[in-house]
């Protein structure tokens, strides 16, 4: 009725691709994870470079909000370049 018992106790091995394939979906759904971020931090926090650039635009200092700008674009090309180096070192085919 249930098959053989001793290959159902067995673990099965994990196919790569298809471990590989939910790792890029996930990797492709938190890069903008850092936009959200910036943006609940316009909205409620007290620190953070999202509300650092709510306040220095605020209070005209423009300066330091592209420096805050820029800081959040190199983490988000960090963070984009870090996922796919961890990629490159795991997926050896390509499709």
């Amino acid at each position: 009725m249930f098959g053989d018992i001793d290959t159902m106790t067995e673990p099965r091995p994990v196919k790569t691709a298809h471990v590989l394939e939910k790792f890029d979906q996930t990797a492709a759904s938190a890069r903008p994870d850092v936009i959200g971020a910036v943006i609940g931090e316009f909205v409620a926090a007290q620190e953070g470079l999202g509300y650092l650039i709510l306040i220095s635009t605020a209070q005209s200092q423009t300066s330091l909000a592209f420096a805050a700008i820029i800081l959040l674009t190199l983490i988000s090309v960090v963070i984009f370049y870090g996922i796919e180096f961890v990629e490159r070192q795991f997926v050896t085919w390509t499709p």
